[in-house]
């Protein structure tokens, strides 16, 4: 996940700067080559740093590669010929780019290890966080100082998207969409695992509701926009309240043996509205903008935002999900024996039946602590949408 949020607005920017042509070839290049990695991988060592490479080399092509109802006609010129331009380089927020990469770097980093590696309050996640955050401030301060007074220097994410009030609500929805999206695709699956006793694979196949009707959702929601012309902001909110029902009624699951039929109906429910938001935020993207030659960095920008929403949403789901359940198994357990079970919730099977039922409860009560999590989030997408509000709606 480090690897798809660390470097997606800076090379959209690059590929305004020079050109689709260059930054698609380059990217599908060095997916090859990792790829290429990843299958002669002799061990997990070599397997996740090139794994992470390439995805990040995919995750280049996105930006570049996004059709335009109006292609950049400053774009169109460049080729591999820019490469050798010494004015195109001039062009590069170099310092902007690197104050980005450290702030999102150390941010996912910090996100990532915290109640896995190390606690909260440990000093690596303190540091880390604080450094971030330092980093963010810089950044705004130092784009804001770009946009206004270089001269050949393009921002990474220019200072009118920052000011603008429709730009601000579009972040924060694709952010509050990412957290419910990213934690149901990863918690759920372990929810069947410890609370229903499924294995791995029967997991997986458990959630292709939700991950069926996401794709469902973003062509349906497309198809609407696009052939019945209706305003995109709509379909928005329609999308979040559909979560807002979905994700309810999935943290009111109980505990069985057998994963309760009514729980696919939630899936669909809540992965049609994720499914909604997700293509409809890409969708108005290029009508949201004043300026052509922004299309890139804002494309890049809502899916960025939308997978940093996501690692801050699976750490906030992880913490509450864990103080919920220490604290209870705390009352039915000793230190030890709950200390064997977050180590590995295969140790649930060796405890007596009626002390696993109790257990089993546990886990499901902290599940469902974070659907409710998720409920809030899916809610919030709603006032964000209405900061998108204009007098004359964009209509695709």
């Amino acid at each position: 996940m480090l690897g798809e949020v660390s470097m997606l607005m800076i090379w959209g920017k690059l590929s305004d700067i020079f050109g689709r042509k260059l930054c698609t070839v380059t990217s599908i290049s060095l997916f090859t080559i990792f790829a290429g990695a990843c299958g002669s991988s002799q061990s997990m060592t070599q397997l996740v740093p090139a794994g992470a490479l390439s995805a990040l080399a995919i995750v280049f092509y996105l930006p570049a590669k996004f059709p335009n109802h109006e292609r950049d006609e400053t774009s169109k010129g460049f080729g591999f010929t820019s490469l050798f331009s010494t004015n195109v380089f001039k062009r590069v927020d170099l310092l902007g780019a690197v104050i980005l990469l450290v702030a999102i770097a150390l941010l996912v980093a910090a996100l990532e290890e915290a109640g896995q590696l190390y606690e909260w309050k440990s000093v690596f996640v303190i540091v880390l966080l604080t450094i971030s955050g330092i980093s963010w401030i810089c950044f705004v301060f130092w784009e804001r100082l770009v946009s206004l007074e270089s001269q050949t220097a393009e921002p990474v994410f220019p200072w009118r998207l920052m000011t603008s009030r429709i730009w601000i609500g579009m972040i924060l929805n694709a952010v509050f969409l990412g957290i419910p999206y990213f934690v149901t695709i990863f918690q759920l699956p372990q929810r069947f695992q410890v609370v229903d006793n499924t294995t791995a694979l029967n997991a997986a196949f458990r959630l292709i509701p939700f991950t069926l009707l996401c794709p469902v959702g973003s062509i349906v929601s497309t198809v609407v926009a696009g052939k019945a012309k209706v305003p995109p902001i709509f379909l928005i909110m329609i999308g979040s309240g559909l979560q807002v029902v979905g994700f309810a009624l999935l943290s009111t699951l109980t505990i069985s043996d057998a994963t309760p039929v009514s729980q696919y109906g939630f899936q669909v429910i809540s992965g049609f509205g994720v499914g909604i938001n997700l293509s409809t935020l890409l969708l108005i993207t290029p009508y949201s903008i004043s300026e052509p030659a922004d299309k890139a960095v804002a494309v890049s920008s809502i899916t960025q935002f939308r997978i940093l929403g996501g690692v801050l949403g699976i750490a906030i789901a992880t913490a509450a999900y864990k103080s919920n359940i220490i604290s209870n198994l705390d009352k039915i357990l000793t230190k030890e024996q709950r200390l064997l079970i977050l180590e590995s919730t295969l140790m649930i099977k060796t405890f007596d039946p009626e002390v696993q039922v109790q257990i089993r409860g546990v886990f499901a009560e902290g599940y469902n602590l974070q659907f409710r999590i998720l409920v809030a989030f899916a809610a919030a997408q709603i006032p964000s949408s209405l900061l998108m509000w204009q007098e004359k709606q964009i209509v695709v």
